[in-house]
């Protein structure tokens, strides 16, 4: 498995990537991709801008709803 996007994003904010579940994330995130235009959160059902991966939860509450993104240890 080669660097995916959410590796640069979590590597540049500090965050870590759950690899339990990333795969299974990052098939629903292509799916939502392929289908409807934007990588929407594939653990929401409301497919709007708020839910594009990185989801605003996440980018202000630091709690990634799917599990994707963990905080760093050292934050």
């Amino acid at each position: 498995m080669g660097k995916r996007w959410y590796h640069t994003y979590a590597i540049k904010n500090g965050y870590g990537i759950n690899t339990e579940i990333e795969e299974m994330i990052h098939q629903g995130l292509e799916h939502k991709k392929q289908t409807l235009g934007a990588r929407y959160c594939p653990c929401k059902m409301a497919n709007s801008i708020e839910n594009i991966c990185p989801c605003v939860e996440f980018r202000f509450d630091h709690h990634c709803h799917c599990g994707l993104f963990q905080v760093a240890l050292s934050q």
